[in-house]
């Protein structure tokens, strides 16, 4: 096994993990029927951090995660732009 093979696998695992949390919370959506005037920020942060804490989480870790990969990559392309066409 290389090492391409074994990061496609945990990529494909990755993303039926995301799949089926994305999915939970879709179907969950409408199990609890709250009305208009109980929606305020105190709500909305228990929610957040009660029943959502695993989905929040595993989104900040994607988005971080997302953040730094760009930030590798501009580093990269700035790099290699400076090595095919050098300042005069």
């Amino acid at each position: 096994m290389n090492a391409n093979s074994s990061i496609s696998i945990f990529g494909i695992l990755l993303g039926i993990v995301l799949f089926i949390l994305i999915a939970n919370a879709f179907l969950n959506v409408g199990s609890d029927e709250t009305k208009i005037s109980e929606i305020s920020a105190n709500n909305i942060g228990l929610n957040l951090f009660g029943n959502f804490l695993l989905p929040f989480e595993v989104l900040g870790l994607l988005l971080t995660a997302a953040v730094i990969g760009a930030i590798i990559l501009v580093f990269k392309d700035k790099e290699n732009t400076e090595k095919t066409n050098p300042k005069r």
